[in-house]
């Protein structure tokens, strides 16, 4: 898991450890996006859809794709 600041490529699919609104954990597939949408400059979205993701991520993998 990534345990310090450094984010994945943009587009670079990762395995995260998301929490939902009532503190359940689940993991998705979930890759980093540009976006002009957000002060950061990136978002979220899904794997293989383009949409933003809204959970929060609490930890992540790389793939070795």
């Amino acid at each position: 898991m990534n345990n310090n600041n450094e984010l994945p490529a943009l587009n670079q699919i990762v395995k995260a450890v998301c929490k939902r609104g009532n503190d359940s954990k689940e993991e998705h597939l979930i890759r980093r996006i540009k976006t002009k949408d957000t002060t950061k400059g990136w978002q979220w979205s899904h794997a293989e859809i383009d949409t933003y993701f809204t959970l929060e991520v609490i930890s992540f993998e790389t793939l070795n794709n």
